[in-house]
């Protein structure tokens, strides 16, 4: 890949741009809830989301460009994670590269945590991106499909 990639941490002049990112329809086709998500209700979010110790919400760029976001949700030893590709980034292989960077991040900041993601069956790109970067599918049904990393100690990476 000859672009140059990097996270980094979330702040305050971020807010827009995810609740434009989230608000996108094809964002939303592959999401949970297809509903359009209002201003001020992700504003309360994102206010809370950035103090709160138990989330990290990463940004990732290309070439200086905001391209996604990663965000870890910890409970105990688990962190759920959730993340989007703008969608003027997919198909050349940046979710799984954003993925990597930011499993490393967490290693660092939440050593020893497992991670769960989960998406809907049909997001097949989604699936295939946790996969490149050491998820393994542990359950699916009708509505999702659950995916875990085990911490590295576990895994022997």
């Amino acid at each position: 890949m000859s672009a140059q990639c990097r996270l980094r941490y979330v702040d305050r002049t971020d807010e827009l741009r995810l609740f434009d990112w989230v608000n996108d329809p094809e964002i939303r086709l592959w999401s949970f809830s297809n509903a359009l998500i209002e201003r001020k209700e992700h504003a309360h979010w994102f206010a809370n989301s950035i103090k709160d110790p138990k989330i990290i919400i990463l940004i990732f760029e290309v070439n200086g460009l905001p391209a996604g976001m990663v965000r870890f949700e910890r409970n105990n030893n688990v962190a759920v994670l959730n993340y989007l590709l703008d969608r003027g980034f997919w198909g050349h292989g940046y979710g799984s590269h954003m993925l990597e960077l930011a499993l490393l991040e967490i290693d660092c900041v939440w050593a020893g945590v497992d991670v769960l993601a989960m998406t809907l069956p049909g997001n097949i790109a989604s699936i295939k991106s946790l996969q490149k970067v050491g998820f393994v599918v542990k359950e699916v049904t009708a509505t999702r499909c659950e995916c875990q990393r085990l911490h590295q100690s576990a895994t022997g990476r």
